[in-house]
């Protein structure tokens, strides 16, 4: 059971049923966040997970309907809850009806497991709409609804800075905005290419992208629809996003250029093998630069997970640094790949130290270090950077990114 969610509560007024043992309250947010729950899972009982409500949504954008209970409770009980969405025009819709969740005596904020997917269609009526949970116990029933504007999509400007990309990225798993995405990535400051990389490609970026665009998978549609009238950048950086996505080209993308289709083929055909699986050698540094990039965009436990598992090439990471403060290199095939697993040993440790002030991946990192799920030489690596590092600082890039140029604020000014 969570602690309270200030965060939370500060933003949505609810009605509160009190009994002289029991206290209970429904809370519900719309949201774009992962929807593993691994930001609300794998926080400490002591640290209040960031849960971010969404305000828009755009034709066939998923987001999750997240229930809450709020209890003080002395005693075991069971309650049942309701959800149902109300249209512009008044018309309502159940989502799920009287489903039951046993609470046991505590204190604290509990996710009820009953949760959906929602989207908008194009047959839906753009305008306000209106989600109301229910709440029953004993005979006495609590409500609370939170709104969302179903808009229309208006390209944004795509964003003008460098450091905005970075920060984007850096935040884009505190506050996923699709808006937020496309503007990245048709930003003429985003470049995806690195020298002498696998595929010549910046992983970090790349899979970030790939992962970010799978969490909102309207916006490939988005760039197809759209193909035709993009810039040569924004074509090559399509190209490359389909292919290492493993998603589809139309036809009519596809016989636009013959050098289009075989790079889009070459590209699909020769993407890294699973970083979940086992480190590659010499791609072994591209594959955790692209867990990286996949935690940025997701947030993922098992993503972080896998990243401090690299720790664990220590002798690896040994023999790297000899080799580099020798200024020597290696030579045979099997001297090649534990440098290069070595090199993938340092890359790791820097992550970690570049984000302990991450805020998710420090709630993280405190969790995986207290249920002991880590070999004790990877723990008592963490445990010292810890104890030298004033983690409790923030970090100046943690701020988040909003668009100026939203298609939200376009519609306000067209009232």
């Amino acid at each position: 059971m969570k602690c309270r969610l200030i965060a939370i509560l500060s933003l949505i007024s609810c009605a509160l049923f009190a009994q002289d043992k029991i206290k209970v309250e429904p809370i519900i947010m719309l949201s774009l966040q992962d929807s593993s729950m691994d930001w609300w899972n794998y926080t400490p009982q002591e640290m209040s997970p960031y849960v971010q409500n969404i305000n828009k949504a755009f034709c066939g954008e998923e987001f999750s309907l997240l229930n809450f209970v709020n209890v003080e409770s002395e005693e075991d009980a069971i309650v049942k809850m309701s959800l149902k969405v109300i249209a512009p025009d008044s018309t309502e819709r159940v989502i799920f009806a009287d489903k039951e969740m046993p609470i046991r005596a505590a204190n604290g904020i509990l996710f009820f497991p009953e949760f959906q997917k929602f989207s908008f269609s194009e047959q839906d009526e753009f305008g306000e709409y209106e989600f109301v949970l229910f709440l029953k116990i004993d005979e006495q029933e609590i409500t609370t609804s939170t709104k969302i504007l179903y808009i229309d999509w208006i390209n944004p400007v795509p964003v003008s800075s460098s450091k905005d990309c970075v920060k984007i990225i850096y935040t884009f798993s505190y506050k996923p905005d699709p808006e937020l995405l496309y503007a990245l990535f048709t930003s003429p400051k985003l470049n995806i290419l690195q020298e002498g990389a696998p595929l010549e490609l910046n992983f970090l970026i790349v899979n970030f992208l790939v992962s970010a665009f799978d969490s909102l998978p309207f916006l490939y549609d988005r760039l197809l629809k759209e193909y035709a009238d993009a810039s040569d950048m924004q074509k090559k950086k399509t190209i490359i996003l389909f292919a290492m996505a493993g998603r589809a080209l139309s036809e009519e993308v596809l016989k636009s250029d013959k050098e289009v289709k075989e790079a889009y083929q070459y590209l699909k055909d020769n993407r890294l093998s699973d970083p979940y699986k086992s480190w590659d050698g010499d791609y072994s540094l591209a594959q955790l630069d692209a867990l990286m990039g996949e935690f940025y965009a997701t947030a993922k436990y098992s993503t972080f997970k896998r990243i401090l598992e690299a720790l664990s090439l220590t002798e690896e990471g040994q023999y790297a640094e000899t080799l580099l403060g020798s200024k020597k290199s290696p030579k045979t095939p099997d001297e090649k790949e534990k440098y290069a697993l070595g090199v993938t040993y340092l890359c790791a440790l820097n992550y970690v130290n570049q984000n302990l002030k991450n805020d998710i991946f420090k709630k993280y990192l405190f969790k995986i270090l207290s249920e002991k799920e880590l070999p004790e030489s990877v723990a008592m690596q963490l445990a010292v950077i810890i104890k030298t590092k004033n983690i409790n600082e923030k970090n100046p890039e943690e701020k988040v990114i909003t668009l100026k140029n939203s298609s939200l604020e376009q519609l306000q000014k067209s009232k």
